[in-house]
């Protein structure tokens, strides 16, 4: 092998599995602690819930990915969700989920966690529809959220405005089926701890830059992931914090991820879960993969 540069293990990367794990074990036990259960889309806006206090989030996308990474458990979800009249080509995401709640079997140990409600943002094919068939069969409340696409930069003001309503339409539906207000001082500390944790998993992102590149593809999602399930709250932020250093430290350094680093990809859509190995086999040609569209702006400053 050319070995072109040193490379070391990320000190982060254990806090970041820890700090994964601590969220699913946190919708396990929500309701022993006499806290809110919520479901919906990893994008669906926490902070709009932070207002009724401390709640954990059951997020459909994230925990889709995190049951395609056992195989033989995904292909029992598909298999349910087929049992049950629905089509084989729809969202993976969506079917491993409802798998997962039609065979009551969450991957982390015991039942499916059925959400106290749902907040659900629509933007693509499948969302609103999504939870509309969980809360049918767990008798749930759900309310959705279209977010207004387009091009990027034209007719922003009627976008917000758009946006704007529909929250505040939102936080009004919650407190009437949670018969209680919502705390604007919290909601809106959230929405800062929010924006910040996006802020700093972009300037890690720009990193990537570099040459040689610190981080790679496998192992982005990792760390990544973060933003998605937990980025209203502290614990994601001070992550962030800590891993931009490190990561500061790598590019200063030169410490790779890929040492025999020669070309560099981009990877377009959501990573291959069930199959992140083949990012392993391009690094045997020197071929680091810098991160995708959905690793930057999922959980990212663009969105």
């Amino acid at each position: 092998k050319d070995i072109r540069y040193k490379t070391a293990p990320l000190k982060s990367w254990n806090k970041a599995r820890e700090l994964r794990l601590h969220h699913y074990k946190e919708i396990q036990e929500a309701h022993d602690k006499g806290e809110l259960l919520v479901g919906g889309s990893v994008q669906a806006f926490p902070s709009l819930i932070a207002g009724f206090g401390n709640y954990a989030h059951l997020g459909g996308e994230a925990y889709g990915a995190t049951i395609a990474t056992d195989p033989d458990f995904a292909l029992k979800c598909a298999e349910a969700v087929e049992a049950r009249g629905y089509a084989r080509d729809l969202c993976s995401y969506m079917r491993n989920y409802w798998g997962s709640m039609f065979l009551d079997r969450y991957p982390f140990g015991g039942k499916f966690p059925k959400p106290d409600f749902i907040l659900q943002l629509h933007f693509c094919d499948t969302h609103g529809k999504w939870y509309q068939v969980v809360s049918d069969y767990l008798g749930i409340p759900y309310k959705v959220i279209e977010f207004p696409t387009g091009a990027w930069g034209q007719r922003e003001e009627l976008k917000l405005e758009y946006l704007a309503t529909q929250f505040n339409d939102a936080v009004e539906w919650m407190e009437k089926t949670l018969g209680r207000k919502s705390d604007d001082g919290i909601m809106i500390e959230s929405i800062k701890t929010e924006f910040l944790s996006q802020s700093l998993w972009g300037e890690i992102a720009l990193l990537n830059q570099a040459i040689p590149a610190p981080l790679d593809q496998k192992s982005m999602p990792t760390l990544h992931v973060l933003a998605v399930l937990m980025r209203h709250e502290k614990e994601c932020v001070d992550f962030y914090k800590e891993l931009l250093e490190e990561v500061k430290e790598r590019v200063a350094l030169k410490i790779a991820a890929v040492p025999t680093e020669r070309l560099r990809l981009l990877h377009d859509g959501q990573p291959p879960w069930s199959f992140l190995e083949i990012f392993r086999y391009l690094e045997k040609f020197g071929v680091a993969v810098v991160g995708s569209h959905y690793l930057f702006y999922l959980g990212g400053t663009l969105w």
